[in-house]
């Protein structure tokens, strides 16, 4: 099989690139306007087959990184061309320079760690089929009756909807000690991917509770959820399960055939129960290291992410914003 690097690849060449939401022209588009990111294609070629993975070129202190793809967390390649990139890796090492690393967000579910390594994580994904509801959990089932809840569309960045989804979402991430996506990202989201998601609120009694932001890859006929947000009081009453469910019901009226919901760390006990309770199948994702690192930042046990979340609870909040929107685009691999 051939292996080389290009920067730039023709119309014709991009039927090459396997079909997933994240791989997208208006998703790569999106991400490397936002933070300004190179891109670069590997061409994997033999006479039976041809496809291509674009990559995200960054770096990160001092050490350089070809992602595919940032801000995604599953590309979902097809287990033929994931069996292809494993058994190619003496190859890839001599195209990709030695300080470099190259990372795809995949399922891997042929995993070898001698070949590949990193942070190991499931995703949830449900089947929207008539009555889906009744495959919730008790725990879950109970939390929909709540009729004074009412929900908004956000159709426009000047809707004020989208500035309580936005100023929740970051004081939420701080409370977690985590970082956020930019503002320029969200907004980027609206005015370069118009049709490919919504935003969801929902309000008691003019009281913002949460809101979702979920994409639609009408290819595949899969909803993905990407962010949420949620004030204090939304917490109480446990506003997530109700906006999931939502989110669930506009998909199925759309006749969107899945709804994805999203990544969550092996570790993280809480929410793999959280997410399992919506009668979803649980897949794991092995993500592909080329030098066989493992970015363990992400892991509930790691001492560095102990350290950050520390760090993030206790920042002035627009130190804590400042931060973010200058060292987030250096993110990418996590």
């Amino acid at each position: 099989m051939k292996l080389y690097i290009k920067n730039n690849i023709t119309v014709g060449e991009s039927k090459y690139i396997p079909n997933a939401f994240f791989f997208n022209k208006i998703w790569l588009n999106l991400v490397t306007s936002t933070f300004h990111y190179k891109i670069k294609y590997i061409f994997f070629e033999d006479v039976n087959i041809k496809f291509i993975i674009p990559f995200c070129e960054t770096r990160f202190f001092f050490k350089k990184y070809l992602i595919s793809l940032p801000f995604s967390f599953n590309n979902n390649l097809d287990y033929k061309i994931e069996s292809l990139i494993i058994s190619n890796i003496a190859k890839l090492k001599l195209i990709v320079k030695k300080n470099v690393d190259l990372i795809i967000k995949s399922k891997f579910l042929n995993y070898d760690k001698n070949c590949h390594l990193k942070t190991k994580y499931n995703f949830y994904t449900c089947e929207l089929i008539n009555n889906f509801e009744k495959k919730f959990s008790k725990n879950i089932y109970r939390s929909l009756n709540n009729k004074k809840i009412s929900f908004e569309i956000v159709k426009k960045i000047e809707n004020p909807g989208f500035n309580q989804f936005f100023n929740n979402y970051v004081l939420n991430a701080k409370k977690m000690g985590t970082f956020f996506y930019t503002k320029k990202f969200i907004k980027n989201i609206y005015n370069q991917i118009d049709g490919k998601f919504f935003m969801i609120n929902s309000y008691l009694e003019n009281n913002y509770l949460g809101g979702q932001i979920i994409l639609l890859d009408e290819k595949n006929s899969e909803a993905i959820y990407f962010i949420s947000s949620k004030s204090e009081l939304g917490k109480k009453l446990s506003i997530d399960k109700i906006l999931l469910y939502k989110s669930m019901t506009i998909c199925f009226k759309k006749k969107i055939k899945f709804f994805n919901l999203g990544k969550v760390n092996l570790f993280n006990q809480g929410l793999n129960n959280f997410k399992s309770q919506f009668g979803a199948k649980k897949i794991k994702l092995n993500y592909f290291s080329l030098n066989k690192k493992n970015y363990s930042i992400l892991d509930q046990r790691s001492l560095v992410k102990n350290i950050v979340h520390f760090s993030i609870k206790y920042l002035p909040l627009k130190l804590y914003i400042f931060i973010n929107n200058r060292i987030f685009r250096f993110f990418g691999m996590y």
